[in-house]
């Protein structure tokens, strides 16, 4: 309840408190309060909203209506949001707080109120909130200093160049297909796992990807892999291109070796063929334009346990134009049990934010791969 606290405080006396940092806020929605487990709500919520022993909408008392961000955010003046200075950060293992955190977001975003929103992999732990506190103090430290968040402490990096013979092409539907091959490609007749990334990048960026992941292979952080840079048309007809690039390309074949990603508008596509049951092991999404309930809209009708050979992972940015669709999809996997991790970084998204997650995504997949 220290979140839960940290965040009302701020919401309440904004010219006492002048920023809040609530981690893994111990908040509910009123539906969830509402069909809580009666010893759940009888031994806390009851005693401090309401009294033990209420049942459904008599849970949803006028004291706690006071005293839930739900509802003392929307009537709150343009004015009074202004002042708020907010960083919240909450791991996606959590239970129903993996919900309540969500739609607190998604209602601070359609409200306007100034904050921050983090998603990382972890679980209501103080390893976790020990692991929130170096970007937690800096943004406090900013808001003492009166200085706009300066953002997230970021990984350096450096510039990588990735030989040209490392960037293959092929025909496939009588167009040209990048694939990016490692090292030792040439010099060996051993097959691959493959990453096929949708996503219409330029050949620019094509090579920025395929360094990053050349420089994570060389690393041993993850086992060598191709990339394939699907076309619009191979995606479209994907089921016509696989064995295409299957006879080409030295690709190990069978589900398990096989993950698909999406950057932006390919989500569309690649949701529609990562919903078929032991088509890949993983499926990307990033910076997704999950517009429309797409996913959500895939994924409900879908029986979870034919899908148990799937994971997904959503990587989404904070201050993307598709955060709401992207938190339902998190909040539906979760709801159907389904295999998945779930990101929210700082950002608008684009190519360059996603290149800052690729590291993690990359690792993800080779797991998949080798689970």
């Amino acid at each position: 309840m220290g979140g839960f606290g940290a965040l009302n405080l701020h919401l309440k006396h904004p010219d006492v408190f002048g920023s809040a940092v609530p981690l893994s806020i111990s908040v509910r929605t009123d539906e969830q309060y509402k069909t809580e487990d009666a010893s759940g709500w009888d031994e806390q919520w009851g005693r401090l909203f309401g009294e033990p022993g209420f049942k459904g909408i008599d849970r949803i008392t006028e004291y706690y209506k006071q005293n839930s961000p739900f509802y003392i955010l929307p009537k709150m003046s343009a004015a009074e949001i202004n002042q708020l200075n907010i960083y919240i950060d909450n791991g996606d293992k959590e239970q129903t707080l993996c919900r309540s955190n969500e739609e607190l977001h998604i209602l601070m975003r359609k409200l306007n109120v100034p904050h921050q929103f983090r998603v990382r992999d972890g679980g209501h732990s103080f390893q976790y909130w020990c692991s929130a506190l170096p970007n937690a103090l800096r943004f406090i430290s900013d808001a003492f200093e009166g200085k706009p968040y300066r953002g997230d402490i970021q990984a350096k990096t450096s510039a990588i160049q990735l030989p040209e013979m490392q960037i293959k092409k092929f025909k496939i539907l009588n167009e040209d297909a990048s694939v990016y091959v490692p090292a030792d490609y040439d010099q060996t007749n051993r097959l691959y796992p493959v990453i096929y990334l949708a996503g219409n990048l330029t050949s620019a960026q094509q090579k920025s990807v395929a360094a990053c992941i050349d420089k994570e292979i060389k690393n041993n952080a993850v086992c060598p892999m191709l990339v394939v840079f699907l076309t619009d048309n191979a995606l479209t007809h994907f089921d016509k291109a696989l064995p295409q690039l299957e006879e080409q390309v030295r690709i190990r074949k069978g589900y398990r070796f096989r993950a698909i990603a999406a950057l932006q508008s390919s989500a569309a596509e690649v949701c529609k063929l990562a919903v078929q049951p032991e088509q890949f092991t993983a499926c990307i999404l990033s910076d997704a334009f999950l517009k429309d309930d797409l996913f959500t809209g895939l994924v409900s009708k879908i029986d979870s346990k034919k899908m148990e050979r799937t994971s997904f992972f959503i990587d989404a940015p904070d201050k993307g134009n598709y955060y709401s669709d992207n938190g339902n999809a998190h909040m539906l996997l979760r709801d159907k049990d389904m295999k998945h991790e779930y990101r929210v970084r700082e950002g608008k998204g684009g190519f360059e934010w996603f290149m800052k997650g690729l590291p993690e995504m990359i690792n993800y997949t080779a797991k998949r791969f080798h689970k």
